[in-house]
């Protein structure tokens, strides 16, 4: 009989797991009457094993290690022998298990953690490609970083890989006029760290965009890293204003 995988993605019941098991067991070492030697040390650097590796094979390894030199200290000091060792001797399987039940919960955790960034991203991507407008995310040169297969297609490459790496000049081909507009507003949207919209008309194709030019910024120091830009076909509207 186990524990099923899933119960351990709940909130309430992983840290549940987490308080209980940091409640029992200092009070099983206080009750054991080990409060004043260096078990309670050793509990706590256990807490501290855990954590040192994403993946539990890893994880493993460091706790063999740990073991291994836990267990020759204890021998080269003498305390493996006479009749307080098998005292000291349990103290290895003690850290093996509880150090392997912690790393078991952490690992299960950033495996949950992981598989929500996953679905997410992949629910992002879904509206991103399906959505009517031309995305896409360029550095402060006017770099492209990510582009949606609908402008990607409207300006004639294959797929995403082909226009990383290329300039809003590079795809605006020869319209220079309305390629240095464009990177002039990006630049702003960088100084500025606020949102630009302005319409602009690509002569190539015939259209007219109403351009969203927004800030993307570093989450711990609010700078700006990249713009995002939207671009909505609005030529219907225009055509209509002009009558």
């Amino acid at each position: 009989a186990h524990i099923p995988e899933k119960y351990f993605y709940d909130d309430k019941i992983f840290y549940g797991l987490i308080l209980c098991d940091s409640i029992l067991l200092p009070a099983g070492i206080y009750f054991s009457g080990y409060a004043g030697s260096d078990l309670y040390l050793m509990y706590f650097f256990i807490v501290l094993l855990t954590p040192m590796s994403s993946r539990f094979k890893y994880l493993m390894i460091n706790i063999i290690i740990f073991s291994f030199i836990y267990g020759w200290l204890l021998y080269k000091n003498g305390y493996l022998a006479g009749p307080a060792a098998l005292s000291y001797l349990i103290r290895i399987p003690f850290i093996i298990v509880i150090a392997m039940f912690f790393g078991y919960l952490v690992t299960t955790r950033l495996k949950d953690k992981d598989r929500r960034l996953r679905e997410a991203r992949e629910r992002y991507e879904q509206i991103v490609q399906a959505t009517d407008v031309l995305m896409c995310i360029v550095d402060h040169e006017g770099k492209f970083l990510f582009a949606n297969q609908k402008l990607v297609k409207f300006y004639g490459y294959q797929d995403e890989k082909s226009i990383f790496g290329l300039t809003i000049s590079r795809i605006y081909n020869e319209d220079e006029t309305e390629a240095g507009k464009t990177l002039s507003y990006v630049r702003s949207v960088y100084k500025n760290n606020d949102m630009v919209q302005y319409e602009s008309y690509d002569k190539n194709h015939g259209i007219w965009f109403a351009n969203t030019l927004s800030p993307i910024r570093d989450s711990s120091t609010r700078d700006v890293f990249a713009v995002c830009i939207i671009s909505k076909d609005i030529t219907d509207r225009i055509k209509k204003e002009k009558k």
